[in-house]
C-alpha cells in the first residue's frame, strides 16, 4: 500500500463557488471571492504581502476566511490511518491571514473518490495536523491532518448536485494516483519515501 500518493490531479477552483453557495444556504449572508482572477492566489496585503483563503464570508456579525480544497482520495499514513494534506506554506499563510485579521479561517476539502466534503477551522487543524517539510513534490513541504479530525459536511455528489449547478468540472479530468508498491525492509534511518521524484 503507497503512501500519500494521490498526486494532485485537479485545481481547487471549481470548488469555490459550490462552497460560497453552501455558506450562504447555510449559514445567510454573503460572500466574497477574495481575489478576480481564478488562476492566481488572493492576496493579503499589509507590511508583508501573502496569500489569502479563497473566500471571505460575512453574516449574523461574523466575518470567516474559507479556504476550498479539491482532492481525489484519503491517502494512508505510516500508521494506516487516513490522512489529506495541502502545501505547508499556504498552511502558514493562512495562519497568518487569521492573526492579522482576527477572523477565523475555515478550510473545506471536496474529495470526489470518497464522496465527502469535509470541514475543519484552522486553529483545531493547527492543533491535531502534522507538518512535513520534505514532502510535497519538491513544493516545500505538506500539512496533513487525519480523517478523523474533519467534520463531515455531506456527500460529494449531493453537495455538488445542490450548490454547485454551473460548475464544470474540466473533461480531461482522470484521477492520478501514483502508488508505488510496498517497500522491502530496511533500516529504520533510510526513509524511501522521504522525497519523490
Amino acid at each position: 500500500m503507497g503512501r500519500h500518493n494521490a498526486a494532485p490531479d485537479y485545481n481547487d477552483e471549481w470548488t469555490r463557488r459550490p462552497t460560497a453557495r453552501w455558506l450562504v444556504a447555510t449559514q445567510g449572508g454573503v460572500v466574497h471571492p477574495t481575489h478576480g482572477d481564478l488562476g492566481s492566489a488572493p492576496m493579503f496585503s499589509g507590511t508583508v504581502s501573502y496569500p489569502t483563503p479563497d473566500l471571505i464570508w460575512t453574516g449574523g456579525g461574523r466575518t470567516e476566511w474559507c479556504e476550498t480544497k479539491g482532492k481525489s482520495v484519503f491517502a494512508p499514513n505510516r500508521a494506516g490511518r487516513p490522512e489529506t494534506g495541502y502545501d505547508l506554506a499556504r498552511h502558514h499563510d493562512y495562519i497568518k491571514a487569521e492573526q492579522a485579521s482576527g477572523f477565523p479561517v475555515r478550510v473545506v476539502f471536496w474529495h470526489r473518490q470518497d464522496n465527502l466534503v469535509l470541514m475543519q477551522y484552522i486553529s483545531v487543524l493547527r492543533r491535531v495536523g502534522r507538518e512535513n517539510p520534505r514532502a510535497g513534490y519538491g513544493r516545500g513541504g505538506m500539512f496533513y491532518v487525519d480523517r478523523a479530525h474533519l467534520i463531515v459536511i455531506g456527500a460529494y455528489d449531493r453537495m455538488l448536485a445542490a450548490y454547485g449547478q454551473d460548475v464544470v468540472v474540466p473533461a480531461e479530468w482522470k484521477p492520478v494516483v501514483i502508488s508505488p508498491p510496498d517497500p522491502p525492509a530496511t533500516p529504520p534511518q533510510l526513509d524511501l519515501f522521504r522525497r519523490r521524484r
